[in-house]
């Protein structure tokens, strides 16, 4: 303990996938579950309609908040890291300052440790075509914790799970599927005389490289 408190994690290599990381979440934060197609199919977890709960061992971030993120590659490049998707589910949560909202999960385990029963094998496929709606149709503000691992309600040693949260949802697509226009700006924010509209172009990516999950810029057309 320091301070009273929990001592925060050690990671050599934060955001790293390799035996020791047993998890990878994707967490997705939308105001109106209406707007993500397929979203409504999802199981709701029991515990919906409580307030966010707080990390018992505080996590590395290894990702600080970055804007209009897409992450399009990320669930195929997890199968290919030795991943697969195992559980989904939808959570309602009551804001502090009053209101809901939703956080869509899907949780990714190592291939080798998980076991997927014939009957909810299609329920997953659906659950992906989410995923992949998801960053088809919107950019993301991103975030990521190397967190402990639990089992039972207890930390395992030497374990890990990673969190990817996408909030901040910014369309750019319309309902057509057609990419949104927008006019190109400077670093104030002010509209660049005598420039056309474009299509909305994310900032950066979320990748896996050489079993590592990066943000990598994306450079803007000119």
């Amino acid at each position: 303990m320091v301070h009273g408190r929990t001592a925060p994690l050690t990671v050599t290599h934060p955001g790293i996938l390799d035996v020791t990381t047993a998890t990878v979440m994707l967490q997705f934060h939308v105001p109106d579950i209406n707007k993500v197609p397929g979203a409504q199919e999802l199981e709701q977890d029991q515990d919906s309609l409580t307030a966010d709960g707080q990390q018992r061992v505080p996590g590395v971030q290894f990702i600080q908040p970055s804007p209009q993120v897409t992450g399009h590659a990320l669930p195929s490049q997890l199968i290919r890291a030795g991943y697969r998707l195992f559980d989904a589910y939808r959570q309602e949560r009551r804001a502090d300052k009053g209101g809901t909202h939703w956080v869509l999960r899907f949780l990714f385990g190592r291939a080798e440790e998980t076991e997927i029963p014939g009957e909810v094998a299609s329920y997953l496929d659906q659950s992906a075509a989410v995923i992949t709606k998801l960053f088809t149709d919107a950019l993301w503000d991103v975030r990521a914790w190397h967190n402990c691992y639990y089992e039972k309600n207890r930390p395992i040693k030497d374990r890990f799970a990673i969190s990817i949260n996408f909030s901040g949802r910014d369309p750019y697509r319309n309902t057509k599927g057609e990419a949104l226009l927008v006019y190109p700006r400077d670093v104030r924010g002010h509209k660049i005389p005598g420039k056309k509209k474009r299509p909305v172009h994310p900032q950066a990516t979320i990748s896996i490289v050489n079993s590592n999950i990066l943000l990598i810029p994306v450079k803007s057309p000119r």
